[in-house]
């Protein structure tokens, strides 16, 4: 999940000439230690939708790995932790993503915009960035243990807790220099090392469970991978940390041009795992536990939209002042992303009956069917929330999408209050409640980013195509719910062919519009490289 000028192309760039100035001296020094900075080339400049496609393909190249990954994590972990293991650390995994927000300051966010704009700034700025970075992780850790400390027998179990907190610490800086590479456009160096951080600490975990480690050595042995995969990204980012970089101005000037991507991502954070929270204190851990592999499930399509806007941030940061060229970008991304997101949404309503003995979960988590059918349909609100929060981002309109991000922190767990502990009474499972205000936090927040889009950017005609791919969504969820009683493969397969060919029918989809894509893909593929 997902994630401002008054006029549109009138003022796109937010007060940070200040901190750019500063790390000129920085960037001198960083050179004459020996740093090495990446310097872009001449295509640099290519056409956004070539640069999009590039981008895009450097990412997906990495997602037989992450997926392989994600669905052991879906099979495995939940049969060897348990629903109340798998709460349990559902509960500090949030404690901590929350910290690691915090600690953040929204430095990583800010680095992609303005390194895209200012590539050669790149060692001043990720010299103070990764300092910034380390200090606040260590503050903040020490802060949260000591609060929870106060708590005694009502805080979240200390030792993992305590694992959480140090992995945050550890993926700090990793952060940052993933930042760094997206702002340069150095898509296939990141999307390798994302994924090694991803797939290196659940094989390590699942390694650790399946030889009869706990929840205590499963988390160890993903500290383990995490910290392996921040020294390596770290060497490959290719300059030394500059002493000018660490004077404490550039530090507070850093801090200071952050704070309203922080605001943000601690509101959307909020937004997305407060509901654990909530059912944790609310509901039974086992509650948790249905809800948690639930999201195993949900969030595997999420590489859909992070496939589009990874790439999108810096080339619409580039083409912010050319509207004709920004809306045609900006239209297609938002298709793209409905056409990929829906069908997914589509076949997990409807197979959602047959995922837990597919997966060979243990009978108690036949309570996840309900949450996986309503979970699926914010899938593609995600995905078009986090489109248009990277237009907005782009375009310097943070400050304004800040406010809709703190109206859905404060909307979900007001709602969240009333509905876990009725569906808890009602029907013994408060995550129907929780999944249910998901769906309606996130139709909220397309609604704020709708009012938020400059006049002209976003055309009418795609609300058309919006209804035309739902139309296509709903003959898919048909035809695959009809064959789901004689198989799960055919089920997937009608309702795959039943959805291209409504595309086909109802001009979503032409056949000039697939050759081009084709034509684009061999382009991108005949300039890709691995940077």
């Amino acid at each position: 999940m997902a994630s401002s000028g008054s006029n549109w192309g009138s003022r796109t760039v937010t007060d940070d000439g200040a901190v750019v100035a500063a790390v000129r001296t920085a960037d001198r020094g960083s050179r004459a230690a020996g740093g090495r900075a990446f310097t872009p080339d001449a295509t640099d400049q290519r056409r956004p939708a070539a640069s999009l496609v590039r981008g895009g393909l450097s990412l997906l190249s990495t997602q037989p790995v992450t997926w392989t990954a994600s669905l052991l994590a879906a099979v495995l972990v939940p049969r060897y932790l348990g629903d109340e293991g798998l709460g349990h650390y559902a509960v500090v995994i949030t404690l901590a993503n929350l910290a690691g927000l915090v600690a953040s300051l929204g430095v990583p966010n800010y680095l992609r915009r303005q390194i895209a704009r200012q590539p050669d700034r790149v060692a001043g700025l990720g010299s103070t960035a990764l300092a910034l970075s380390l200090v606040s992780a260590f503050a903040v850790a020490a802060l949260l243990l000591a609060a929870t400390a106060l708590l005694g027998h009502r805080a979240p179990q200390a030792a993992p807790l305590t694992i959480a907190l140090l992995g945050m610490i550890v993926g700090a800086p990793q952060t940052v220099l993933f930042s760094l590479f997206v702002g340069q456009e150095r898509h296939a160096r990141f999307a390798w090392l994302n994924a090694a951080a991803a797939t290196g600490s659940t094989a390590a975990g699942i390694a650790v469970l399946v030889l009869g480690g706990d929840l205590i050595a499963y988390m160890v042995a993903g500290l383990v991978a995490s910290g392996v995969v921040t020294l390596a990204s770290w060497r490959s980012a290719g300059f030394r940390l500059a002493r000018a970089a660490l004077a404490p101005s550039l530090l507070l000037d850093l801090a200071r041009c952050g704070l309203p991507f922080l605001g943000w991502n601690v509101a959307l954070q909020v937004y997305g795992e407060v509901d654990k929270l909530l059912l944790g204190a609310m509901a039974q851990d086992a509650v948790v536990g249905w809800y948690a592999a639930a999201y195993r499930i949900i969030s595997i399509p999420g590489f859909i939209p992070t496939l589009i806007i990874t790439p999108l941030l810096p080339v619409l940061a580039r083409c912010a002042g050319d509207v004709p060229l920004a809306r045609q970008t900006l239209r297609q991304s938002l298709v793209v992303a409905l056409v990929l997101t829906v069908p997914l949404c589509g076949l997990i309503v409807a197979t959602a009956p047959a995922i837990p003995g597919l997966l060979g979960w243990p009978p108690p988590f036949e309570h996840a069917v309900p949450l996986l059918q309503i979970l699926a349909l914010h899938i593609p609100l995600v995905a078009v929330d986090m489109v248009l929060g990277t237009a907005l981002i782009a375009l310097g309109r943070e400050h304004k999408w800040l406010i809709v991000g703190i109206v859905a922190a404060v909307f979900n767990p007001a709602l969240n209050l009333l509905c876990i502990p009725y569906f808890e009474h009602q029907a013994g499972n408060g995550a129907i409640g929780a999944a249910v205000v998901t769906v309606l936090t996130e139709l909220l927040m397309l609604t704020g980013a709708l009012v938020l889009m400059p006049s002209g950017l976003l055309e009418r005609a795609f609300l058309g195509v919006s209804a035309r791919i739902g139309l296509a969504a709903v003959c898919l969820v048909g035809v695959a719910a009809a064959i789901l009683t004689l198989s799960l493969p055919l089920a997937v397969i009608g309702g795959g062919l039943a959805y291209l060919s409504a595309l086909l029918a109802l001009g979503v989809v032409t056949v000039d519009d697939l050759g081009a894509a084709r034509r684009l893909t061999r382009g991108a593929l005949g300039r890709h490289s691995v940077d």
